[in-house]
């Protein structure tokens, strides 16, 4: 749930998403996790490729980023926290649609190296 809840956080302000790499990073994790079950493989693919790839255009990031943000997690008990780390990640990358297809498209570059 970390590594989701840092994505969610990264996706939704500027200063973690400065470049291609390093929205690759935070978008594919949210991918992963909500479209391929958080396997780590696919992650741990990811940032091989990304370590090892020197730059990606980032495409512009969209105006709304998410219903939900960290205000609305932050507080929750243990036993709801995952639970809202999904809701808050699905309405995160909910906001994203028009960057799927790219997004997708990282995680198969990753996969075929």
């Amino acid at each position: 749930m970390r590594r989701l809840a840092v994505d969610c956080y990264a996706c939704q302000h500027d200063r973690y998403i400065l470049s291609g790499r390093s929205l690759a990073a935070h978008l594919t994790g949210l991918e992963v996790a909500i479209e391929h079950g958080g396997d780590e493989r696919v992650n741990e693919r990811v940032q091989r490729w990304l370590s090892s790839t020197r730059h990606l255009e980032k495409p512009a990031v969209p105006a709304a980023r998410g219903e939900m943000t960290i205000a609305d997690v932050v507080d929750v008990g243990p036993d709801e926290y995952a639970k809202a780390v999904r809701r808050w990640a699905r309405s995160v990358w909910d906001a994203w649609r028009e960057h799927h297809a790219l997004a997708r498209a990282w995680i198969a570059a990753a996969e075929a190296r």
